[in-house]
């Protein structure tokens, strides 16, 4: 990122000579937090999932094993397992 200050002087002073200065914006750190749902039983409603990031963003989900969908932060379980 670069940002230049300027002056532009009046009736008793010239103009400044702009002075810019660059510099480096890392990305924020952020974790998420994700409760357990527990065990659960299949054939009962879908669960919500309640994920949160520390940063505010938004948390997208994904089945990574199990017999399970998920759309949005609906999990639905189409089977026994675990």
């Amino acid at each position: 990122m670069t940002v230049q200050a300027t002056q532009t002087g009046n009736g008793n002073y010239a103009a400044a000579t702009p002075v810019s200065v660059t510099f480096t914006v890392n990305p924020g750190a952020q974790s998420i937090t994700f409760p357990n749902p527990g065990t659960q039983t299949y054939g009962v409603a879908p669960i919500s999932l309640t994920a949160t990031a520390t940063s505010g963003l938004v948390v997208s989900y994904a089945v990574t094993s199990g017999p399970a969908t998920v759309s949005g932060s609906t999990l639905t379980i189409t089977g026994a397992g675990s």
